[in-house]
């Protein structure tokens, strides 16, 4: 599952009522499940999420006031 930042926002109401089946669904090993670092960096090593998608979702982020 590649991610684009698009997605992520699209994601965020769903994520928001049941973070673990996103994660989950992502392939986040639900060790780590309670820290956002750690997710982040899961989903970079793995190749789902690229530096620059991470930065454009963050931008995107911001610029909805998140």
């Amino acid at each position: 599952m590649n991610i684009n930042p698009m997605q992520l926002i699209q994601m965020l109401p769903q994520f928001k009522s049941n973070p673990m089946a996103i994660l989950g669904q992502m392939g986040v090993p639900q060790n780590i499940s309670n820290n956002p670092q750690a997710i982040i960096q899961n989903l970079m090593n793995s190749g789902k999420v690229s530096q620059d998608q991470y930065n454009q979702a963050m931008q995107m982020a911001k610029n909805m006031g998140i």
